[in-house]
């Protein structure tokens, strides 16, 4: 037996799982363009970079250090005062203070004198700095968090005894004036110049007119606001820290600001952006990048744009080194910490022939890749929720399809019997459809019509040749009688003896094929009655073993009747079709074996004979009609394998079974298994 093919809904499904190709080559799409787009955008990167540069080209002017103003650390730039600020502490003069300001913390204890300080204690303070220039002054707002607030006393000489801002302040002969802001209370604020262990106040211990502030109270601190002319800062340099004193009259236990890491008391002067590029460079933002403008020692002096992760350090010195070198950078994606790719070029600032310093533009795919993961998921959503879709129309599709079949096969199945009689003419599945399997409905219900026309006229035959040969056999057998009656010498002759054999077994071969054509409405006909099985087996068996010499007959029965319901001579037809089956195929003076049991409610009858048995050729088709062994045949009786049919029959009438299995020695073994009744 073959291999079993795929069938429809095994197709169809395997057709619906290609449907997931869909969604991959969708992704595998994306990903290409995705690939293209951050191809555009390094080429436009490359021309942003060089666009940039040419607005700067010629501006020596906004390099110069004239050109410069105060800034600390990160984009802190002194923007713009729409407004004059009162000097009151409260920043609400400040407009768009969230864009001006900068965050610092930390904690540097290590002084000279930090054997007073408390190791064990919290000392770290925080600084937001925010930056304005207005009327040619520089404006500083200090908003410090701090648990602990100290004012200076004023019993005290020393000015470092108490919480203070230090600014350090380069004056025009390249030196270095040091500048201390404190107060004794909350209102206006004294500047100082001090000496370089920030102690004690220089020049008669006079304030520094020219430095105006105000200390305020804050929650989790206080907020001072300064006002520094520029004048104070000729070389556009400044440093400055927020020192922390927390008990009175004590040491400084942590400063915050400009402060070098490790320092133990130096602030840096921080190179100063100069805001005229910091417009230029705001008019020129692009979304998701971030501009640089460096000069030739590579100090920063302008940065404008979105806070993303910076490249790496080596990429970043190798695109500015060759800028600074006439060289447009290259554009390069690396992989930060944070997973996202970041895009960089680099292009050099001209003023004539010389190199004033570099452009460096890094953007990240954050928005490219954010915009393409979301398209992404909307055509794949799309894409699998129509996939799903359609597998679904298909499995429904195939299932139906497939139930419809399956009930035409039983309807088809169910309309003829087991011995191919047609029991319905017609099938009603799918009769009415309009597809390919109602016409096969309707072409297998015109299959059943012929089919039951042609079982018709084959189950007619018997009994035509029984009616059109009835006449001529009983005119050829009275002819016979005539004949020796007329001449008695003839009575011993071969050829009118071979002539009434072959009457007998034309007539025999007749009734044989009637009897069996119209068993089945017989048995439809007959009155069961209750009927002693083990009487009816032994008087027949007595009966077959007196008319048939030629053979031994072995009965083994129980001592307690076997009682069923059937018909007596239904139930004789039975046995005279097994015994003669032994007899026909045993050899002489062989033994026939007839054997008789009840267990239960079922009864078993098994007939055996010494035979050469049942070839395998027909074991599954020996109970079927026409189905014979002639050439195994001990007998001259003719024998066209109507007995056996007859008695599968009669059992099946009566709801038990028949089989055939090989005999101990040689032989075959009939068994018939069927109810007894009840008591």
């Amino acid at each position: 037996m073959g291999s079993r093919r795929p069938g429809i809904v095994s197709k169809l499904m395997l057709v619906s799982v290609v449907l997931v190709a869909i969604p991959w080559l969708a992704y595998r799409y994306f990903d290409e363009v995705a690939v293209f787009v951050l191809e555009g955008q390094r080429s436009a990167l490359q021309l942003a970079a060089q666009a940039v540069s040419t607005v700067l080209h010629d501006r020596e002017d906004l390099f110069g250090v004239d050109a410069a103003l105060p800034i600390p650390l990160g984009d802190c730039s002194p923007l713009p005062l729409a407004a004059p600020v009162q000097l009151d502490g409260n920043p609400r003069d400040w407009s768009d203070l969230s864009e001006r300001t900068c965050h610092f913390a930390g904690v540097s204890v290590g002084f000279a004198d930090a054997d007073a300080v408390d190791a064990k204690a919290d000392h770290t303070v925080s600084l937001d700095l925010a930056l304005g220039e207005r009327g040619g002054y520089l404006y500083a707002l200090f908003r410090v968090r701090d648990d602990v607030v100290r004012f200076r006393s004023r019993r005290r000489r020393n000015l470092d005894g108490s919480d203070h801002i230090r600014l350090v302040l380069p004056d025009a002969d390249g030196g270095q004036r040091r500048v201390l802001v404190t107060a004794e209370q909350d209102g206006p604020v004294s500047a100082y110049v001090v000496d370089e262990r920030w102690k004690y106040a220089l020049a008669d211990g006079k304030p520094l007119r020219e430095v105006r502030g105000h200390w305020g109270e804050a929650p989790d601190g206080y907020v001072i606001e300064l006002r520094l002319p520029l004048d104070l800062l000729p070389g556009k340099k400044l440093g400055f820290a927020v020192a922390d004193v927390d008990a009175v009259a004590g040491p400084v236990v942590g400063q915050v600001g400009t402060v070098p890491s490790g320092s133990i008391g130096d602030i840096d002067l921080v190179v100063l952006p100069s805001p005229g590029i910091t417009y230029i460079l705001r008019a020129l933002d692009l979304p998701g990048a971030r501009i640089t403008v460096l000069d030739r020692e590579r100090r920063v002096r302008a940065v404008v744009g979105a806070e993303i992760e910076a490249v790496e350090a080596v990429e970043r010195d190798r695109l500015i080194g060759g800028s600074l070198e006439h060289r447009v950078g290259e554009a390069y994606e690396v992989a930060p910490f944070s997973g996202e790719r970041v895009t960089a070029a680099s292009a050099p600032v001209h003023v004539g022939e010389r190199v004033m310093g570099a452009v460096l533009i890094e953007q990240s795919n954050r928005e490219i890749l954010g915009l393409q993961r979301a398209q992404l998921e909307r055509a794949l959503f799309a894409i699998i929720a129509a996939c799903i879709a359609i597998a679904g129309i298909l499995w429904a599709f195939a299932l139906r399809l497939v139930w419809r079949i399956h009930r035409l096969r039983d309807e088809a199945s169910a309309a003829i019997d087991d011995d191919g009689r047609v029991l319905h003419l017609e099938v009603a599945a799918g009769r009415r459809a309009g597809d390919e399997v109602g016409d096969l409905s309707r072409t297998i219900s015109g299959l059943l019509g012929r089919l039951a026309g042609y079982t018709g006229f084959l189950e007619q035959i018997p009994r035509t040749l029984r009616h059109e040969l009835s006449n001529p056999l009983n005119s050829l057998s009275t002819s016979l009688q005539n004949l020796v009656s007329d001449h008695p010498e003839l009575e011993d002759s071969k050829y009118v003896q071979s002539a009434e054999r072959g009457v007998a077994r034309i007539g025999e071969i007749v009734e044989g094929l009637t009897d069996a054509a119209s068993l089945e409405q017989a048995l439809r006909d007959d009155e069961p009655e209750r009927v002693d099985f083990t009487h009816l087996v032994t008087r027949y068996v007595e009966n077959f073993a007196a008319n048939c010499p030629s053979r031994r007959f072995l009965l083994r029965v129980d001592d307690e009747p076997v009682f069923i319901v059937a018909s007596g001579f239904r139930m004789e037809q039975m046995l005279d079709k097994l015994i003669d089956n032994a007899v026909a195929f045993s050899p002489r003076d062989s033994e026939i074996e007839v054997e008789l049991r009840a267990a239960g409610n079922r009864a078993r009858l098994a007939v055996g004979n010494a035979g050469p048995g049942v070839p395998d050729s027909i074991r599954n088709r020996v109970f079927d009609s026409m189905v014979s062994a002639p050439a195994a045949s001990a007998s001259d009786r003719p024998h066209l394998g109507i007995g056996l049919y007859v008695v599968r029959l009669i059992v099946e009438h009566m709801e038990g079974a028949v089989e055939v299995c090989d005999r101990d020695g040689g032989g075959a073994i009939f068994v018939v298994d069927f109810p007894v009744a009840s008591n």
